[in-house]
């Protein structure tokens, strides 16, 4: 029965260590920053790794023909050390990070192989160690296919737990369920080695011969080829995903600087306007009284007391990102013919974030004006109570009953779903309660970062 040399790297064996290589650097990719970019990390990771596995398969090959488990386990302890060394160079991250990173790589490449000698086992009743020279090459290809592919459930369970952390990326995750797609190819491999054993006289060698071996070798290389691009693509996206969010948050600080400039140039305007007025209204005021006319001195300083009203309303509380907001949607409901009524009781300064607040107030307010804008009642009662450990909000508005969906329905939905996910963020609940068309909405937070 011919069957394949381990001990010579370059015909064949040479793929089992480039796929070490593959789930070592998907796992490193996962859980640190590339200092660079994909392709760099990857040159850097994966091509002095590959090198070592060659020069280790062919010293150890030289050197005696039997099998010894203590120098496989030292070759492999080298090759993972070597990779944690090699980190320092593609990576950002602490060195008990690096370390993790290092461990979780091994076991992404031993379970996995594991799992496919046990597979091979059990379904063809062959009996395969990956200590072992010499083997088949359809068992060799079917084990080392079924080891990289398997191994992306790690890579995918690793980016689950990672993004779990971030909330901001859990719409994401759908995206990297298409790491499970190089599970199909457990059950491409698994044919594939069934139709060789039924054409092969012996152990399916011979029909892995001539044209037919280049036909196999080809069919296997696609799908590793498929498997490493399945894996970049969800790199990418993952990245794209993180800038857009990146994106966002600058549009929103900058709205909110924005606004903060407006509001306090509107506020010096003010100020300058009353300050300019004062002396003359007064002067006038006093000549009104002097004369006897005191409806329209009364009427002078009403209009006069209005203008200091509006000009005390620009300013709701220490924090400018609140101002500018609550300042924003004001308008927004005057213009859409609503009152929006506020109150803000400040005990503590706000922790915080101003991109998580600016979410969280800006859906609160838009749902209520929305709402508020089709029924009789349209005023708003907004109330903010800031502590030391605590925010709470509540917001009341009236809201049609029974009404047809809209666009403006499924906004609100969405909007509910933000809010409901920032304030999950700061270990916070959030209530809502319909009775009588009235909607009120009570958020409560902790207050820190």
């Amino acid at each position: 029965m011919q069957t394949l040399d381990m001990t010579d790297f370059f015909h064949y064996v040479w793929i089992i260590h480039l796929v070490r290589g593959l789930i070592t650097f998907s796992i490193f990719q996962v859980l640190l920053k590339s200092k660079k970019n994909f392709f760099v990390s990857f040159l850097s990771l994966v091509l002095p790794l590959f090198v070592y596995s060659g020069a280790a398969v062919i010293l150890t090959g030289q050197a005696s023909k039997t099998v010894n488990v203590g120098t496989e386990i030292g070759i492999m302890a080298v090759y993972y050390i070597l990779a944690y060394a090699l980190s320092f160079i593609a990576y950002e991250g602490s060195w008990p990070s690096r370390l993790m990173t290092t461990a979780f790589s091994v076991i992404a490449y031993i379970v996995p192989n594991i799992l496919a000698n046990t597979i091979i086992s059990v379904a063809f009743s062959s009996v395969y160690t990956g200590l072992q020279y010499k083997i088949t090459l359809s068992e060799f290809l079917s084990n080392t296919l079924i080891t990289y592919a398997a191994s992306f459930i790690f890579t995918l369970i690793i980016h689950l737990v990672k993004n779990r952390k971030n909330k901001e990326t859990e719409m994401q995750n759908k995206y990297l369920f298409y790491l499970l797609f190089p599970l199909t190819h457990i059950i491409a491999v698994l044919f594939i080695y069934y139709v060789i054993q039924k054409c092969s006289v012996e152990t399916g060698y011979y029909f892995l011969s001539g044209k037919n071996e280049i036909i196999i070798f080809f069919v296997y290389s696609l799908c590793f080829i498929s498997d490493f691009f399945i894996f970049s693509a969800v790199e990418h996206s993952e990245k794209i995903a993180m800038e857009n969010i990146e994106y966002r948050r600058l549009a929103t600080k900058n709205l909110i600087e924005y606004e903060q400039m407006r509001t306090m140039k509107k506020e010096k305007a003010e100020f300058r306007k009353v300050q300019h007025d004062l002396s003359n209204i007064l002067t006038t005021v006093k000549a009104l009284v002097e004369i006897n006319e005191f409806e329209r001195a009364a009427k002078l300083l009403d209009n006069m007391t209005e203008d200091i009203s509006m000009l005390s309303d620009i300013r709701f509380c220490s924090n400018e990102t609140v101002n500018s907001i609550i300042s924003i949607k004001k308008h927004y409901a005057e213009e859409n013919g609503c009152r929006l009524n506020v109150t803000i009781e400040e005990e503590n300064i706000i922790k915080i974030k101003d991109y998580d607040i600016c979410r969280l107030l800006s859906n609160i307010l838009d749902n209520a004006i929305n709402a508020a804008t089709d029924a009789e009642d349209k005023s708003i009662d907004f109330h903010m109570f800031i502590k030391k450990d605590t925010v709470s909000v509540s917001c009341s508005n009236c809201y049609v009953e029974n009404k047809r969906e809209r666009k403006n329905d499924i906004r609100h939905g969405n909007g509910l779903k933000i809010i409901n996910e920032t304030v999950k963020s700061y270990a916070g609940k959030m209530h809502k309660k319909k009775q009588n068309g009235i909607f009120n909405l009570t958020v409560e937070m902790n207050n820190a970062v």
